[in-house]
């Protein structure tokens, strides 16, 4: 197309490329389906002009992948690639949720340039529906807010007949990638060299007990144990966070490598943290995929309380500062390193106080329902509010036995509870 840019892919969607290509089975969970029920009376030509602003606003929305010789580059096109439909249908929400699920690209799609962002408006007997399905190339959670922010925005201005009032992007997405693929030939080395040494000995693979009773589930299929941290358990570990003055994060860090020491015996764990790599304010507003993660190595000893184990965790944040942009996959290679145990902290969830806000029009947020695949046969998710502290676990049901799982959560729930008892 006339006036395509080509750029190269960030390192986040060069990892994203192999994941496609190494677990087919899993790609799916990387399209994901928002989908709003729309009350009241929608200015659809205002909301569709809104999206398209969006869209010329953030090159990310308006950016395919697709080979280029020996490897795969992000096509940036001058023009949105899918304008809101409007689609009228007999059936009722379960079938438009169905299709959307079932609409979500492959591998295949993704890496020939199929568009990555699509709007539709879906106009049922029981009312009108606004889904958006974002793939991960080109989004991740932070984009989501600025995403809806800027929606509301320009809806609001449309209506209004006025400019709509953003901030200023400094940066586009093709700039981000640039900066990081830039950070191997200064920061890669030398973060490598850290690492090395940090982490010698370490392993990155947890070596949970072999499933007994998982026989017949299907492959790659999670499940979730929910794990929701007592008050009195909150409390304790607030003030453990107080005492060892570091971050309730470190405290759950901590936390959690007690409890997989207990469950599996692995002591000497190197663990990965997503963070949203939006430190720079270059970032703030800037919709594309800049999650990074961060290292921790840290050995559970015999004896040693989680107030201690949760400040040697903020020690080594503080050390390893100064490369928490290098991207985390690019160390794992060089220091011949298999995935991360992935243990995550704040994650973003879709509310009622985080979903696109239009005058005069209620927007609900719609679950869409999906069956979601994963290669890590087990991974932690901690949800941090000020009223409280849950989690939920997430295993292969053909990989990891549920008393595994329900062993891992009891094991958390008890350190948290008794934070200055030996571990």
């Amino acid at each position: 197309m006339t006036g395509t840019t080509l750029a190269p892919l960030s390192p986040q969607q060069d990892e994203m490329v192999r994941n496609l290509l190494d677990y087919p089975e899993c790609v799916d969970r990387y399209d994901f389906v928002c989908l709003f029920r729309l009350d009241g009376p929608v200015d659809r030509a205002a909301l569709a002009g809104a999206l398209e602003d969006v869209v010329r606003r953030h090159a990310a929305l308006r950016t395919v992948i697709r080979r280029h010789g020996d490897g795969y580059l992000q096509e940036i096109h001058p023009e949105p690639l899918v304008a809101l439909d409007e689609s009228r249908a007999d059936g009722d929400l379960a079938a438009l949720t169905d299709a959307l699920a079932a609409g979500r690209h492959g591998a295949d799609a993704v890496l020939s340039g199929a568009p990555l962002f699509r709007p539709g408006l879906h106009v049922l007997s029981g009312g009108v529906f606004l889904s958006l399905t974002i793939h991960h190339m080109v989004y991740d959670g932070w984009s989501l807010s600025a995403l809806w922010r800027e929606l509301s925005e320009c809806y609001t201005a449309r209506v209004e007949k006025r400019s709509a009032r953003l901030p200023e992007l400094d940066w586009s997405y093709a700039d981000f990638a640039a900066e990081q693929r830039a950070l191997v030939s200064t920061l890669l080395p030398e973060a490598v060299t850290f690492w090395r040494e940090a982490a010698e000995g370490f392993s990155s693979q947890v070596p949970w007990p072999a499933p007994t009773a998982s026989a017949g589930e299907p492959p790659l299929v999670l499940g979730h144990v929910p794990l929701r941290v007592p008050d009195h358990a909150t409390a304790a570990l607030r003030s453990a966070a107080r005492q060892a003055r570091v971050s309730p994060s470190a405290v759950l860090l901590g936390a959690t490598a007690a409890a997989v020491a207990r469950t599996t015996g692995w002591r000497s764990q190197l663990i990965g943290t997503d963070t949203a790599g939006r430190e720079d304010r270059r970032k703030r507003h800037l919709v594309g995929h800049c999650v990074n993660s961060r290292f921790t190595a840290v050995t559970v000893e015999p004896g040693v309380p989680l107030v201690e184990l949760a400040r040697r965790v903020w020690d080594q944040w503080a050390a390893a500062e100064k490369y928490r942009d290098v991207y985390s996959d690019l160390i794992l290679q060089e220091l011949g390193l298999s995935r991360l145990f992935k243990v995550n902290l704040n994650s973003g969830r879709v509310t009622a106080q985080d979903v696109p806000a239009l005058p005069g029009v209620g927007v609900t947020p719609v679950p869409v329902p999906v069956v979601i695949r994963d290669w890590r046969p087990l991974h932690v998710v901690w949800n941090v509010t000020p009223a409280q502290i849950d989690a939920r676990l997430n295993y292969q049901r053909a990989g990891v036995d549920r008393s595994v799982a329900d062993a891992f959560g009891r094991h958390a729930l008890t350190v948290l509870e008794n934070p200055l008892d030996a571990i």
